[in-house]
């Protein structure tokens, strides 16, 4: 029973070495999530602005194309009247 006794108290070193070990890393653990969660917090932060500037922008290429459209419409009116105009003169002409 005493050689035991003596191995057992041989290991304690080693865990109160295990145990100082284990209790570092933890902490470091603690540490290192926190700036992780700080780091992903300012990316989804980043990601979220350029999202809302590519949509942004999106926007303004389709009002763009919306206010081209019309006025290419208009024009396209016009040019079928003066056109339709011209060919009622030919054909009172010819």
């Amino acid at each position: 029973m005493d050689k035991v006794l003596e191995a057992a108290l041989a290991q304690v070193p080693a865990l109160v070495v295990l145990v100082i070990v284990v209790v570092y890393f933890l902490r470091h653990m603690k540490s290192n999530a926190e700036e992780f969660k700080t780091a992903l917090s300012e990316q989804r932060r980043d990601w979220m602005s350029a999202l809302k500037q590519r949509d942004e922008m999106a926007m303004n290429v389709a009002q763009d194309c919306h206010r081209a459209l019309g006025e290419s419409s208009s024009v396209i009116k016009e040019n079928t009247r003066m056109f339709n105009r011209v060919e009622v003169r030919l054909a009172e002409a010819g």
